[in-house]
Parts: C-alpha cells; structure tokens; sequence
C-alpha cells in the first residue's frame, strides 16, 4: 500500500486525508499539538515540531512515498523548503507559487504584470475592504466606511475597494507545462462559519483564461484555488 505523510492535521489535512483514503492510501499525519482535527483519523500520528525535531521526519520520509504539507504556518513552509535536499522522498508543495501567493501584495503586483484584474487599492471613497496581508482573507478582514480607521492601519493590512457580488472559485491542476481549469463553484459565506457551503455554477469563459493565466505565469506545479468576485460589471 502505497504511504503519504501529511504536515498539519487541520482542515486541509482533513480534505487531503479523506481524498486520499479514498484512493487507497496509508495516511501518517506530523503536528505539533496534540488535539487535531484529524489525528483519530489517520493510520499513524507523531507529536512533534519539525522545525525543532528534524531528524524524525527525515526518518519518517524514508518510509513513505510523499510528503504533503497542509499547514498555512510560514514558518514550518520555509523550514521545509531549506530541508528538502535532505528529505528521501517528494514533498509535494510548490514553493515557489506559495511565496507569491501567500503575500496579498505581492499578489497583486503579480497580477497587475500579467493583466489580470483586482480591487483598487486605497480607494478615495467608502466602503473600504481591510484585510491581513497574509492568510486567508477570512481571518481579519473587515469591512468599514470610516475613513478614519485607514491610516491607523499598520503595514500589515491591505485596503481595497469593497466589492460586492458572488464568490466564484475553480480550483486548477498544473505540471508546470500542462494546466487544468476544474469547474466552477459559488462559494456561500456568512459571518458564522466562513464558507458554509458551496453549489454548482455556470461556466464562466473570462474567469478560466484567467486562472489558467495565472497558474501558467505561476508554472504552477500542484493544485491552486483561484477565488473572484463577479460583480455587475461582470
């Protein structure tokens, strides 16, 4: 039976394990805490930081097929990327679309150099969207239409305008050559639980060139969700 060993037992490693398991997969899952969400469900869990215990996960690599880190901590991406030459198995993560994607700003000067359209930064009227630089855009954000709260922002925070209008996401497949544009989906958010479901939606030309434009700039070598807004000018 083939073996993976996923990093972060959270969410994503939830949807990583069950896809997986599906498949037939072993899966063994690595972190830190002790209470996860997935660690009842996995064949194998160990408790430990690898940035501090290193050497066990280059032991755990020698008996698995893959690695696969799930976790939006920077600190454990960039520590496994300065260890990769020593891990005796893939790590299958683009490293190098995670450090652009990861930054809104540089995000967005990405996208700016290959056309693809965004909110207007700092925009002269209400309202305004105030989100973290990095992690998800769920975390942190809000919405205002006092003025006077922007310039107290720290450089931490992005200001865009606000954008009203449905959540689409498609989700995009890449070898760094070939890329593959998934179908589309409306993505439902309420201030409760964040995306609380998500439905079918129709196929949208001008948003699948762009995300295929994006993850071929990327060279896009894994998976990529690609999220817009549709507003009224669609």
């Amino acid at each position: 039976m083939k073996k993976i060993c996923l990093i972060g037992g959270m969410l994503q490693g939830f949807e990583v394990c069950y896809l997986a398991q599906k498949a037939g997969y072993e899966v063994h899952l690595i972190d830190k805490k002790k209470q996860v969400l997935i660690k009842d469900l996995v064949e194998h869990f160990y408790c430990f930081d690898i940035t501090i215990y290193p050497s066990k996960l280059i032991d755990i690599s020698k008996n698995v097929d893959a690695i696969i880190p799930v976790t939006e901590n920077f600190d454990t991406i960039k520590y496994l990327h300065e260890i990769v030459s020593n891990i005796h198995c893939p790590i299958l993560f683009d490293f190098d679309s995670y450090y652009i994607s990861r930054d809104k700003a540089v995000s967005k000067s990405f996208f700016a150099k290959i056309n693809v359209p965004t909110p207007i930064n700092r925009p002269y009227s209400p309202p305004y969207f105030v989100k973290p630089i990095t992690g998800s855009s769920s975390v942190g954000a809000f919405m205002t239409y006092d003025k006077k709260k922007i310039p107290n922002l720290d450089t931490d925070f992005i200001v865009e305008e606000y954008i009203e209008g449905n959540v689409i996401s498609l989700e995009v497949i890449g070898n760094g050559n070939t890329y593959y544009v998934g179908k589309e989906t409306k993505v439902h958010i309420n201030e409760s639980n964040d995306c609380y479901m998500i439905s079918t939606f129709s196929t949208n030309k001008t948003f699948r060139k762009i995300a295929h434009n994006i993850a071929s700039n990327l060279k896009l070598k894994g998976i990529m969700d690609v999220e817009a807004i549709q507003n009224k000018r669609n």
